[in-house]
């Protein structure tokens, strides 16, 4: 969790500290978890990924195929 002032702030926080660890290159697609804890994104390599607020890799989904679009179900459950 960061403390901020705005959720644009936060947003920025959290993709600065991924990118600085090299995790958003090659990344195509992002969304957020509808409870803004989660962040999925989507990489060339043909996985997903979910991180936390932290930019700490909390699961990984490898697919057959280019992962281009990434989206939460309503209630946050489902990627």
């Amino acid at each position: 969790y960061y403390p901020t002032i705005t959720p644009v702030l936060a947003l920025q926080t959290t993709l600065d500290n991924i990118r600085e660890k090299n995790r958003l290159s090659g990344s195509d697609d992002i969304a957020f978890s509808p409870d803004g804890q989660t962040l999925a994104t989507t990489l060339d390599d043909n996985t997903a990924k979910l991180w936390n607020l932290k930019g700490e890799e909390i699961a990984a989904f490898k697919h057959k195929a280019w992962v281009f679009k990434v989206v939460f179900s309503p209630d946050g459950q489902t990627v």
